[in-house]
């Protein structure tokens, strides 16, 4: 059998955080907001041999990621994986070394010349600081990797 060459991957997967439930009326305040939905993009790393392989690989570290826990107003938030969105090449070699500066994803987004780098950060990044509240007690940004670890 012959030694296949693995190249390091970059996989953009989203999940869906679904606030569900009641909250504890006791602990509502001036953040809370009913019926909250939010979308995580997170980026896992992976050595795979093909981009359908690295696809698969993220994939299945996604769906163990998958969890459900309690806010700080007492509901539940479905951490759910719904899609790996796209995958970029990283380097095509076993040996490349992840240091600082060395990228590791990359996409271009479709604009036009009358769209201020400001509202294009608006439109894609529209989250506030206010809503995050539904999702404490965990790490909003997680680390994908620390279960597949």
């Amino acid at each position: 059998m012959q030694n296949q060459t693995l190249d390091w991957y970059g996989v953009k997967l989203l999940y869906v955080n679904k606030v569900v439930g009641e909250p504890d009326p006791k602990l509502v305040d001036c953040n809370y907001i009913e019926g909250y939905i939010a979308y995580e993009e997170s980026i896992l790393v992976v050595q795979a041999n093909s981009f359908d392989t690295a696809y698969q690989k993220a994939q299945a570290v996604a769906k163990e990621n998958e969890e459900d826990y309690q806010n700080i107003y007492g509901q539940t938030v479905q951490v759910k994986y719904y899609d790996a969105v796209d995958c970029y090449l990283i380097g095509e070699t076993q040996e490349l070394s992840l240091q600082d500066g060395v990228e590791v994803y990359s996409r271009l987004i479709d604009s036009n010349a009358a769209e201020e780098p400001k509202a294009l950060l608006e439109r894609l990044y529209p989250i506030s600081d206010k809503p995050k509240f539904l999702l404490l007690n965990r790490e909003f940004s997680r680390s994908i990797s620390k279960k597949s670890a």
